[in-house]
């Protein structure tokens, strides 16, 4: 039986032939224009100056705005940038089970994009292939993995994206199974950097990463075969030995069984049904916020290891904190990219209210569930509701988003800096069908 990684090399021997179904480039492409709406959005977030100001100094210059810099950086560093600046208002799709997959692969495609010719067929189908090798990979390790402290997205999706760039560089076997093993030693990302710039930056480097594989192969750079399933490999290292000896690639495709979110809310996925679900008592009830007493958001374990500040500081520990998510819609209903100013952050209103919000573990669900649900109890000065929220709002595979929804975040994201947000939208959209990805995102050409 062949190494795990000569079969990753001989499912994408296969690979460029293969029919594909239909509904994964649907969704590949909605994943797209989301993701190039929140790039955007992130190239005038505060903490882009901070890794233009690095990538910088790295190069000698003395540039302040990201177009100029661009132009000088070489694709490692721009998918650094690209990874970095799209996951910054963690308002970027994810999936159920890798986190966020596309602000990982999208990057490393986009920066390789920019040294070799790649059609849009070929850029999207890269994109799927990295994301089966990702997930398949995942399937492995999760849930189990997701409570050593793992950040998975990078974890993952270094290894993922990788594959994707080694195969629109056509290497060879021996290239393609040493980008895959070099990639694999690359795996890093940890929970706890979570409310810091670092959580935006673990996606750069995993984009950054993948790409340094792939060049460090075909410069002749070797790995061993077995580093996924042999002794003292990733799997053993990072979670536990795995017996399994196929991985099963496109049969059936995970992207067709593992639900999407395209997020309604620019904060952690993990605070989403919380939101949902008091959006939907103060709009049906019609009460006034004041009048709440107390609210108690019961969820599963896992979710407590995401949401980790009760009292956040600053608008990145706020993305992170469950107590202010709520008490942001007790105090301004709507949940968006407000809802981080300082003013905001830091008003004794919306402090007031987060002390009357209390999150705890409950048994009711399994330490781990993909939707991440919770109980709401609401108290008010008379009378207790409680009801159970499934999730929140946001594309699945089962309830995809309108084009006018997909459409709203796309504007509301790139704030009136395209001239014609439809068309950058639609032409982002329809990156499968460009005869050659040029990218600009500071324009919105794709093409």
């Amino acid at each position: 039986m062949s190494y795990f990684t000569e079969q990753i090399y001989g499912f994408c021997q296969e690979y460029g032939n293969m029919e594909l179904p239909r509904k994964l480039e649907e969704i590949a492409s909605d994943l797209f224009a989301d993701s190039m709406g929140c790039m955007k959005a992130g190239l005038y977030e505060s903490s882009a100056r901070s890794i233009t100001k690095y990538l910088s100094a790295k190069k000698g210059l003395d540039f302040e705005e990201p177009e100029r810099l661009l132009e000088k950086l070489d694709a490692e560093e721009k998918a650094l940038f690209y990874g970095f600046v799209s996951h910054n208002f963690d308002f970027d799709n994810s999936s159920n089970i890798i986190g966020h997959n596309s602000a990982v692969l999208f990057p490393a495609l986009l920066a390789l994009s920019g040294e070799t010719e790649v059609s849009g067929r070929d850029f999207i189908r890269a994109y799927l292939l990295g994301t089966e090798v990702s997930f398949k990979v995942a399937g492995f390790m999760i849930p189990g993995m997701n409570f050593r402290g793992f950040h998975i997205t990078p974890v993952f999706g270094v290894i993922g994206a990788a594959a994707a760039c080694a195969w629109l560089l056509k290497l060879s076997e021996a290239e393609f199974v040493n980008a895959v093993s070099i990639a694999v030693s690359q795996c890093s990302g940890l929970m706890a950097q979570f409310g810091s710039m670092m959580k935006f930056c673990h996606c750069g480097l995993a984009a950054s990463g993948a790409l340094r594989a792939v060049h460090m192969a075909r410069a002749g750079v070797t790995g061993k075969p077995d580093v996924l399933e042999g002794k003292s490999g990733f799997f053993q290292a990072y979670y536990q030995p795995v017996q399994a000896a196929g991985m099963s690639l496109g049969n059936p495709w995970s992207m067709l069984r593992e639900s999407f979110l395209i997020k309604a809310y620019p904060c952690c996925s993990a605070s989403h049904s919380a939101i949902y679900g008091m959006q939907s008592f103060l709009r049906e009830t019609g009460i006034d916020p004041r009048a709440v007493k107390s609210v108690k958001v019961l969820v599963p374990k896992y979710t407590t290891n995401n949401l980790i500040y009760s009292r956040p500081r600053n608008e990145t520990e706020a993305k992170f904190s469950m107590n202010f998510a709520v008490a942001n819609v007790m105090k301004n209903f709507d949940y968006d990219f407000g809802a981080f100013a300082r003013d905001n952050i830091e008003s004794p209103e919306l402090l007031g209210y987060m002390e009357k919000v209390e999150m705890s573990v409950t048994d009711k669900f399994p330490d781990f569930v993909e939707a991440e649900p919770c109980v709401l109890k609401i108290e008010t000065y008379g009378k207790t509701y409680e009801k159970e929220i499934p999730f929140g709002l946001g594309r699945t595979l089962d309830s995809p988003l309108s084009r006018e929804q997909l459409l709203k975040k796309f504007t509301m994201c790139t704030r009136g800096r395209f001239a014609s947000p439809e068309d950058t939208f639609d032409k982002m959209h329809a990156v499968a069908s460009a005869s050659r990805i040029r990218f600009n995102i500071f324009k919105g050409d794709i093409q």
